[in-house]
């Protein structure tokens, strides 16, 4: 039993530490693109100079928690209240002002890049919160027949202009999760 245990402690390390490594991640790139923005700004003559950028600033998270059930997450009945409840609280958080606003993992109940209509919906959302978006989501991955495809749980950014800005895919699933 000691031995499961200590399994299953480690798997929430791991799980924690994915989470922590993938907001860190984009808060990095994030504080990056800010300051190269900024020395741009201030010196036009720098701009060609593609070394990295380091800014002493801080970065305003909000971090956003749904509390979806995980029963009625993926059923099409209720994705547009699952967004709506995201939307809701994104709007919520706007009034601290974050920088980028955080949202769980598979937060977003459709496949991000293979849907347009609800993508869509997701981006001028974005642009309308003027702030950058860290979501879950799926990816999939078509494969050759006979297997259809393989689907990822990922990580995107999407700046305030809409753009997708990165993507990572969860390297260790992990069970209960």
């Amino acid at each position: 039993m000691s031995r499961q245990l200590n399994h299953f402690q480690s798997v929430l390390r791991i799980r924690i530490y994915d989470l922590r490594t993938v907001i860190l991640m984009f808060v990095i790139r994030l504080k990056n693109k800010k300051a190269t923005n900024q020395a741009e700004t201030q010196n036009p003559s720098s701009a060609s100079d593609s070394s990295p950028k380091t800014s002493s600033e801080t970065v305003r998270i909000a971090v956003v928690q749904g509390n979806i059930d995980q029963g009625i997450k993926w059923d099409k009945a209720y994705r547009q209240q699952v967004f709506d409840t995201y939307t809701r609280l994104s709007k919520e958080a706007l009034s601290e002002e974050p920088e980028i606003i955080v949202w769980p993992e598979t937060a977003v109940p459709f496949a991000f890049k293979y849907d347009p209509a609800n993508r869509q919906k997701l981006v001028d959302f974005v642009r309308e919160l003027n702030t950058y978006l860290l979501f879950g989501g799926v990816d999939i991955i078509p494969l050759p027949p006979p297997q259809r495809y393989h689907s990822l749980n990922s990580a995107f950014l999407v700046s305030p202009k809409g753009d997708l800005l990165a993507k990572y895919d969860k390297i260790h699933l992990v069970p209960f999760g």
